[in-house]
């Protein structure tokens, strides 16, 4: 059984108590999904509010690494932050598409420095979807169900094509015992236990694919088009 809740009394704990696999980027109503090579296999943003400046409580990255300068995250509410003088380490990536990438992604959190980033944490099942956005309309969606303990890596699972428009294909040496699809919203649209799904039947849009395999679960974003 599917639960689905919106927490809007503790999303601070919630935001803070794992890190976040980043899903996709939306800048200009254009979507950025990050890349995965041999240099980048998953992009992580871990956030903190333990008040200490010595210890980074944003931390993000692609090649380089972009943190707070002064080490801690000004939550104004449980629902928004703000993040003063961000700073980031200065290498070069070894691949095009992975500077790229951090380009559009850091600048998504340097164009808004002095206004504040909302946020919401939706839980669909066991796994925690985080949006953050900020005061123009651009936002980054991240998941947290690949740091449970039981969690599928991110190397051993893999979706194409995306976008998709009939079949969608699930690239893994995994027993696969469950694939599901679901809204934004979390409703159920279409399910079955093989390494294809026909998705003909979905009105376009963002979808997200739920795995079950080995007795583990992920979630990944695709997009019907």
């Amino acid at each position: 059984m599917l639960a689905i809740y919106f927490n809007t009394n503790a999303q601070v704990d919630q935001l803070t108590e794992s890190p976040w696999n980043l899903l996709r980027l939306s800048i200009d109503s254009q979507n950025y999904f990050p890349p995965e090579n041999n240099e980048v296999d998953m992009i992580v943003l871990t956030m903190l509010d333990d008040g200490d400046a010595a210890t980074q409580d944003f931390s993000t990255s692609v090649c380089n690494s972009l943190t707070t300068e002064n080490g801690t995250v000004n939550y104004i509410n449980d629902y928004q932050f703000t993040l003063p003088q961000l700073t980031q380490t200065l290498i070069s990536c070894d691949m095009a598409e992975n500077s790229a990438f951090e380009q559009v992604y850091f600048d998504f959190f340097y164009d808004n420095q002095t206004t504040p980033f909302s946020f919401d944490i939706i839980y669909l099942s066991d796994a925690g979807l985080l949006t953050i956005q900020a005061p123009n309309g651009d936002f980054a969606e991240y998941d947290n169900s690949f740091f449970g303990l039981e969690g599928i890596s991110v190397n051993s699972f893999k979706i194409h094509p995306n976008p998709v428009s009939n079949l969608l294909t699930i690239n893994t040496d995994l027993n696969i015992e469950n694939a599901t699809i679901l809204t934004m919203s979390g409703q159920i649209v279409a399910s079955n236990n093989t390494n294809t799904i026909n998705t003909s039947q979905l009105a376009k849009g963002s979808y997200f694919l739920k795995v079950t395999a080995n007795g583990s679960q992920s979630i990944k974003q695709f997009i019907k088009e």
